[in-house]
């Protein structure tokens, strides 16, 4: 299982330097314009058919592939931080004691002053039927 994990890491990896590379090569652009999904499938059908090729062919598979994953780009990713707002007040009741404390004690709320806990009714256990003597 550990050795399937570092696979799908390197494998990861190695999709986001193709990305990286096809974005670099031409007029610069974002990586994250290049669609991961797309350049998967582009390793997947290219992968197969470079075996036992020279260097000269695998130079043009790289371009042709980099080409292709930078034929139809995403949109431009908006900006990622958003301006600081004003948070809306909380809409819970307010924390409140018990008569006779002098402080709030967690998870006693002013609808909810019991510390009584329900009794467990064992929900799905099947219950037990009498034998015939």
């Amino acid at each position: 299982m550990r050795q399937e994990l570092w696979a799908l890491l390197a494998v990861q990896q190695a999709v986001r330097r193709f990305a990286h590379a096809a974005a670099a090569s031409g007029p610069v652009l974002d990586a994250d314009r290049l669609s991961y999904f797309r350049c998967v499938r582009i390793a997947r059908r290219s992968v197969p058919s470079q075996h036992d090729t020279s260097r000269r062919t695998l130079t043009n598979a790289w371009k042709e592939a980099s080409h292709e994953a930078r034929s139809r780009l995403l949109p431009p990713r908006s900006g990622r931080d958003w301006p600081r707002a004003i948070k809306k007040p909380m809409r819970w009741p307010i924390l409140r004691t018990r008569s006779g404390r002098s402080k709030v004690e967690p998870g006693r709320w002013a609808h909810n002053q019991t510390t009584k806990q329900r009794k467990h009714r064992g929900a799905g256990r099947p219950v037990p039927r009498a034998q015939p003597p």
